[in-house]
């Protein structure tokens, strides 16, 4: 297991939820919800980070390890990119962990952008816990108000067509009349092979999402 801030409180509630549900578990949990919610800022979720971050074991013995890993450290670079843009422009952001994150942080091929990507979303935004995807897309669209947002941008793992966690987040929120967004950075799979899943929204770079947002926030985030 990688090694985290023993002094890192959002962390190690992560860490305690990850452990708890002994990986694959149908969980879900709002580890640190928004301060407060402003359903006229635009929201960017980042589903499930951990399973983005693909790390020498993940890979061994694999044909195409050298491009997975590539193909992980490149969307990393993106999604951190995301982040600070976003953050920059206005915007609500959470983090939705699972089982990954409890050792997919911190290896060798963790980005350090990622990382504090991450943690500045632990910081400023809110953070949630869990596989029990339906849950996850009812407090979005609950607590949240994502379907009130002007859009919600979406990244992580996995947006394959057929059965990703991030897929199933946005077909969910979509349904219940939110305008949804596939981020140009999400990972479609492992390798980055596979049909992607296409909301009606479209695909949006963060780049053009933060230059055509008027939500400049002054100051610390919610």
């Amino acid at each position: 297991m990688p090694q985290y801030d023993p002094e890192n409180r959002i962390w190690n509630e992560v860490l305690e939820l990850a452990q708890a549900c002994q990986g694959e578990g149908n969980s879900f949990s709002a580890v640190v919800p928004f301060a407060s919610v402003d359903p006229s800022r635009p929201l960017y979720v980042l589903v499930h980070p951990g399973d983005v971050v693909q790390t020498r074991s993940d890979v061994h013995g694999q044909p195409n390890a050298e491009d997975i890993l590539a193909y992980s450290s490149d969307r990393q670079t993106e999604m951190g990119d995301d982040v600070e843009r976003l953050l920059a422009a206005g915007w609500d952001v959470a983090v939705l962990h699972r089982f990954s994150s409890s050792y997919g942080f911190g290896t060798s091929n963790t980005s350090d952008w990622f990382e504090e990507a991450v943690d500045e979303i632990h910081e400023r935004g809110a953070v949630l816990f869990g596989d029990n995807l339906a849950e996850a897309a009812d407090w979005l669209l609950g607590a949240a108000q994502a379907a009130a947002r002007p859009r919600v941008l979406l990244s992580g793992a996995w947006s394959c067509a057929a059965h990703g966690c991030l897929t199933m987040v946005g077909t969910l929120m979509e349904s219940a009349g939110a305008t949804v967004h596939l981020a140009a950075s999400a990972c479609v799979s492992p390798d980055g092979s596979g049909p992607e899943w296409r909301p009606a929204a479209g695909v949006l770079r963060s780049a053009e999402a933060a230059a055509t947002s008027n939500h400049v926030r002054a100051g610390p985030g919610p």
